[in-house]
């Protein structure tokens, strides 16, 4: 999800290497796979995000940080900042990010 919404890479690339990972291992449901299936997995999603010049990275607060600048780039239709008690949230689901927690991803923390 993160290679679609976040670096805008297209879904059906991601779509199309599970499907043959379960197809090559006649599984049906992607909960049929094994750990080595889904490590193959893996390295076949690395694959696409070289075949498309983006990196994921490795940090977690980097990765977060992207998460919210997707949100902003996509507008009230994903989510945004609350006008009113300035709290990041979704409105799909109504979730929202601690105030502390978003105090320091505006901080830099």
């Amino acid at each position: 999800m993160f290679g679609d919404v976040v670096l805008g890479i297209d879904h059906e690339e991601f779509e199309h290497e599970l499907a043959t990972i379960k197809k090559n291992a006649g599984a049906k449901f992607d909960i049929e796979l094994t750990a080595a299936h889904l490590k193959e997995l893996v390295t076949k999603y690395k694959e696409v995000y070289k075949r498309n010049s983006k990196v994921l990275p490795d940090d977690p607060w980097e990765q977060l940080r992207m998460g919210i600048d997707a949100v902003f780039r996509y507008g009230s239709a994903v989510g945004a900042i609350c006008c009113c008690c300035q709290v990041l949230c979704c409105p799909g689901c109504s979730a929202a990010l601690p105030e502390d927690t978003l105090d320091q991803l505006q901080n830099g923390h």
